[in-house]
């Protein structure tokens, strides 16, 4: 199943810049199905939080998932990040966590706090494997139980890797 809806897309877009690009390049000439909205031409210092809460929460509440660049500051949350987590969060939408050093799995030193016992799927930042959550994990997402959702963080196993030659056999 091909994943077309919006995804809204948290990013630090100053020192996640490179990955940034790489993402609008995947988009523009790799064929890349995702469709992303994201928060960049905002400014949380030139708002009120309130008004910037409210436009996260509308942009949000048009995606049907959530995707977010972990990279070596996104731990901080500075600028606006941190009221676009909690709007994800709140949001109850599939989360997936794209880690820009490689890590394959929940990687507890770059994220916050919040995000430790999530639900969240964490996948390497790599084309790939990031097309491949985003065409499955919303519906994978949307039919876990409650019960299974509360066992946390997530991660494909090897063997998904290697299906995408990402891995040697």
């Amino acid at each position: 199943m091909a994943h077309n809806d919006p995804t809204f897309l948290i990013v630090d877009p100053v020192g996640d810049a490179g990955a940034l690009a790489i993402l609008r390049g995947w988009r523009e000439h790799s064929g890349v199905r995702f469709d992303w909205r994201d928060a960049t031409d905002l400014s949380a210092e030139d708002m009120t939080a309130e008004a910037y809460r409210a436009e996260i929460d509308r942009r949000i509440g048009q995606a049907s998932a959530v995707a977010m660049l972990v990279g070596p500051t996104f731990k901080a949350l500075r600028g606006g990040l941190r009221p676009q987590v909690e709007a994800a969060l709140r949001s109850g939408l599939p989360i997936i966590a794209m880690n820009l050093n490689g890590n394959r799995k929940h990687d507890l030193p770059r994220l916050p706090k919040m995000l430790h016992d999530r639900c969240v799927l964490h996948v390497s930042f790599e084309q790939r494997i990031v097309q491949h959550a985003l065409d499955q994990w919303p519906g994978e997402f949307q039919q876990a139980s409650e019960e299974v959702r509360a066992k946390g963080p997530r991660c494909y196993e090897p063997p998904v890797y290697r299906h995408f030659y990402l891995l040697q056999a």
